[in-house]
């Protein structure tokens, strides 16, 4: 007779790496077109197409922004975990070819650190969990964007996912 098993309070730690794009808008007002009652709105490049939000802002992937793109770039959220992420530097230079010191506009910042959490038990029912990474964001390789953006430099995020067991 097989025991049920329970997987509980278990920390995940993986890689996920991202294509990421850069489009220049020039609309301050909305840089981002949003996704308003299942359509795209009027700032974006693909106006009335069909959308779903992704957010509370109502933005969507779907609604394409107005205006020219960079080409796609890798950005990899190695060693993104349901634990602890972070990045420490004594200098404020946390990535390689970074400019500026400091971080998010802050030249004092010297640690980041982002903080996820496990499911529990995902054999019975999904659970929720946050992944968390502390991580560089590389240069795009458009001297423009790169100097407005102070690119290369850090980076972070938490994503709240659902999990579950599947038979």
């Amino acid at each position: 007779m097989d025991c049920p098993r329970q997987l509980t309070q278990q920390t995940f730690k993986g890689d996920i790496l991202l294509g990421s794009t850069v489009a220049v808008t020039a609309n301050a007002a909305e840089p981002c077109p949003k996704c308003i009652a299942g359509a795209c709105d009027s700032a974006a490049a693909n106006a009335g197409a069909g959308c779903t939000p992704g957010s509370t802002t109502n933005e969507s992937h779907d609604c394409l922004p107005a205006g020219p793109s960079l080409p796609q770039f890798a950005v990899s959220l190695a060693g993104i975990t349901t634990g602890t992420s972070s990045l420490t530097s004594g200098s404020g230079l946390f990535c390689p070819s970074q400019t500026n010191a400091g971080a998010f506009g802050d030249p004092a910042v010297t640690n980041i650190t982002e903080t996820g959490s496990p499911a529990g038990n995902i054999t019975t029912a999904a659970g929720a969990a946050t992944l968390a990474s502390v991580y560089c964001i590389p240069a795009t390789g458009n001297v423009l964007i790169d100097g407005a953006a102070d690119l290369p430099g850090p980076g972070a995020v938490s994503l709240q996912i659902s999990a579950d067991v599947l038979p």
